[in-house]
């Protein structure tokens, strides 16, 4: 039987890509691959129809495959020899990738995949109810993150690995880290935080009354014409936290018609550079009650600036009574 023609490989990620000119004669029907893994005897077969001939499942070591075209009989033509290498797995190299941390009621997983391929993330832990569990994401993103959510905030050693999606047995070294959830409390120590900066004031009612527990007392912006919105304050809180949500207080007077309408939370660490938290559109005139907004993120965070964007009822300045943050100590 004839040989196959103009044979090339690429290295993949745990596999070999072969590419060939398959020969014109209508009494060979597929190809054959043959080699060693583990002095176990492996081979796969190709249908003459195949256009890249894809052989999975490898270590990052070299290979010698031995390539021939075979009749419906069985019959094998003379071998062409290839020696290759793949690169390591894709679960071998985003293993080595993998991170945790500690959020507010779970844990934050991360990790790296610059192959473009799939693969599954597994992390091993213990729930609320005692019960050991695997949590598992299947993913080809480059920068990939999931959340374990359920975790007791107690602190556990958890493992983490990643596999092969489609050979479960297949799997990375197992990464063991020791990870306390946090658990969210409103901070009481905002008597000691400090207003680093607002846009203004109407010369009695000062900013740093949004930090004195008292609803009876209340910021308010200059309110002459001249002093429209935006309005903004800016307060470091003496010490980087986890940051999960923030809870007003509107003015009790008027029924709040100076509350704002679209705001923006941000955070920094360092008073200078900052990242937006939360945009809303729908700042209410309750009185009398928190109103709480939870961030789409849990940052760690010094600094909060607020913005109020637009007034709820077209008025120039804004009042508020009081401001919460939630979260956790670090």
């Amino acid at each position: 039987l004839p040989t196959i023609d103009n044979v090339t490989f690429q290295e993949g990620y745990g596999d070999i890509t072969f590419m060939w000119n398959f020969p014109e004669n209508k009494n060979i029907d597929h190809v054959r691959v043959d080699f060693m893994d583990n002095d176990e005897k492996k081979y796969y077969t190709f249908s003459r129809f195949t256009k890249e001939a894809i052989v999975s499942g490898l270590k990052s070591k070299e290979y010698q495959f031995i390539i021939r075209t075979a009749d419906k009989s069985g019959n094998l033509s003379e071998p062409i020899q290839i020696k290759a290498t793949p690169q390591n797995p894709v679960y071998v190299v985003v293993g080595e990738t993998i991170n945790a941390k500690p959020i507010i009621g779970g844990i934050a997983v991360s990790w790296k995949n610059d192959t473009g391929k799939e693969v599954q993330i597994n992390v091993e832990y213990v729930n609320n109810e005692s019960i050991r569990q695997i949590f598992t994401v299947v993913s080809a993103d480059r920068e990939g993150s999931a959340v374990v959510a359920n975790v007791p905030f107690e602190k556990q050693e958890i493992s983490m690995y990643a596999s092969n999606p489609s050979n479960y047995k297949q799997t990375s070294t197992i990464k063991t880290v020791a990870v306390k959830p946090y658990q969210e409390i409103r901070f009481e120590d905002k008597n000691k935080w400090v207003v680093v900066e607002a846009d203004s004031d109407d010369g009695s009612h000062f900013p740093s009354l949004l930090f004195d527990d008292d609803l009876s007392t209340f910021w308010q912006t200059n309110w002459r014409a001249g002093h429209k919105f935006p309005h903004h304050v800016t307060f470091d809180m003496g010490s980087e936290r986890v940051v999960s949500a923030l809870g007003f207080y509107n003015r009790d007077h008027n029924n709040a018609n100076n509350a704002m309408k679209d705001f923006t939370i941000e955070g920094s660490l360092d008073g200078e550079n900052w990242i937006t938290y939360g945009s809303f559109d729908d700042f209410p005139t309750t009185r009398r009650e928190e109103i709480k907004y939870a961030l789409a993120q849990t940052p760690t965070v010094r600094y909060i600036r607020i913005t109020g964007l637009t007034a709820r009822n077209n008025v120039i300045y804004l009042a508020l009574a009081e401001i919460y943050v939630y979260g956790a100590f670090l």
